[in-house]
């Protein structure tokens, strides 16, 4: 297997589970309490207040990629497995289909990123020409 289709059977099967991530929060069998131990590590990710600060290169990152993969697993420990099974083959249906609600899904991220992009552009911008 070719590196570059290994990667993009990466990207789609974490995207896979991504997208049936979200379709089990929306699920009505989940549980209030189990909604939000989904919701949680993306509230930490998204916070300012981290337990290692992102601005340390290297170690901020990393607090980050360890409270979602340790959330991961407890996710799927704690989810029904048969809801989540379901999710995902909704998610991989989502994902391989053309539907106008994956067209707006694309869209609507492509903006969140792209405006996450602007605001740190702007914040890089100031920080680095204000000084000059």
């Amino acid at each position: 297997m070719k590196l570059m289709e290994r990667i993009r059977t990466g990207i789609r099967s974490f995207s896979i589970e991504a997208i049936a991530i979200w379709f089990a929060f929306w699920d009505r069998r989940i549980r209030w309490y189990k909604r939000a131990l989904l919701a949680l590590p993306i509230l930490y990710v998204l916070s300012p207040v981290d337990l290692v600060s992102d601005m340390i290169p290297i170690w901020g990152q990393a607090d980050d990629i360890v409270v979602l993969r340790i959330s991961y697993l407890l996710i799927r420990k704690f989810l029904p497995a048969e809801a989540l099974a379901e999710n995902r083959e909704r998610a991989a249906k989502f994902w391989h289909g053309r539907s106008v609600n994956r067209i707006v899904f694309w869209i609507t991220t492509g903006a969140v990123w792209g405006f996450a992009i602007l605001v740190l552009a702007r914040y890089l911008y100031r920080k680095l020409f204000n000084h000059l």
